[in-house]
C-alpha cells in the first residue's frame, strides 16, 4: 500500500513509509544492517541480538501497519527500549566471563566431555549463562562459581532459579550487576559469599527478612 506523505515531511517520516511496506522479516534485516554499519567492530553483534528481540514481538509488529507516523512511532519507541536494554547488556558483558570448559576445570570436573556440565547447570538454572554470538556459545559470569570449593555458590543457584535464569538469562544477569536500593546501592554479586548474602534470599523472597538478620547476628557474634 502506497502511503502519501504531506509537504514538508521528514527523512525520518519518508523513511517509515518506505519500511511500512516490508514484510517483517525484510524490516529486521533493515534495521540489522544498519546496527551493524553504525556500531564499532565487535559491538553490534549484542545490539543486532536486540534489536531481533524487539522487532520480533507480535504487539509491536502489529503496531507497524498504521501507516508513516504509527512506523514512526513504533520505531522510535523499539529504540529506545533498545537502547535501555544495550546499556543493561553491556554492564553484563563488562564482568569476567568464564567458558564452558572453564567452568568444568573451576567446579573440579573431569571426564570425556566436561563442557556438559555447565550446560546441564544453564538448563536447570542453577547457573546463568548467556549466548556470545561471536562464537555462538555460552559464556558464564565468573562471579558466581566458587573455585576454591569446586562449586557454584549455594545462594547463586537459589536465586538464579528463584529468577529464572533459564527462561531470562540477559534480565536476570542485569539484575546480578546492576545497584539495589534495598542492599544499600550495592549490585547483588557483592554480597555472594560475604556477609550480607542472606540479603540476596530475602530480596528474591526465599528468605524471611527476620531470619537473615539472626543469622548474621549469630555469625558476627562467633
Amino acid at each position: 500500500m502506497m502511503h502519501v506523505l504531506p509537504d514538508g515531511a521528514s527523512p525520518l517520516e519518508r523513511l517509515a513509509a518506505e519500511l511500512a511496506g516490508l514484510p517483517a522479516d525484510d524490516l529486521l534485516s533493515v534495521v540489522e544492517e544498519a546496527v551493524v554499519r553504525q556500531q564499532p567492530a565487535g559491538g553490534s553483534a549484542a545490539l543486532v541480538t536486540l534489536v531481533q528481540a524487539t522487532l520480533r514481538v507480535d504487539a509491536q509488529l502489529e503496531g507497524l501497519v498504521g501507516g508513516p507516523r504509527a512506523v514512526h512511532d513504533s520505531v522510535r519507541d523499539a529504540f529506545a527500549d533498545l537502547a535501555i536494554r544495550a546499556e543493561a547488556q553491556r554492564a553484563v558483558l563488562d564482568v569476567d566471563m568464564l567458558t564452558s570448559s572453564a567452568v568444568a576445570e573451576a567446579l573440579g570436573i573431569r571426564g570425556r566431555n566436561p563442557r556438559e556440565a555447565a550446560s546441564r547447570l544453564r538448563r536447570s538454572g542453577r547457573l546463568l549463562g548467556v549466548l556470545d554470538r561471536s562464537t555462538r556459545s555460552y559464556v558464564f559470569p565468573a562471579f558466581q562459581v566458587d573455585p576454591v570449593r569446586g562449586r557454584v555458590h549455594p545462594v547463586v543457584e537459589v536465586v538464579n532459579q528463584a529468577l529464572g535464569a533459564a527462561e531470562d538469562p540477559w534480565g536476570v544477569a542485569s539484575w546480578w550487576v546492576s545497584a539495589h536500593p534495598r542492599l544499600g546501592d550495592r549490585a547483588p554479586r557483592d554480597l555472594i559469599d560475604g556477609a550480607d548474602e542472606d540479603d540476596l534470599l530475602v530480596l528474591v523472597g526465599e528468605r524471611p527478612a527476620a531470619e537473615a538478620s539472626d543469622a548474621r547476628e549469630g555469625a558476627a557474634r562467633r
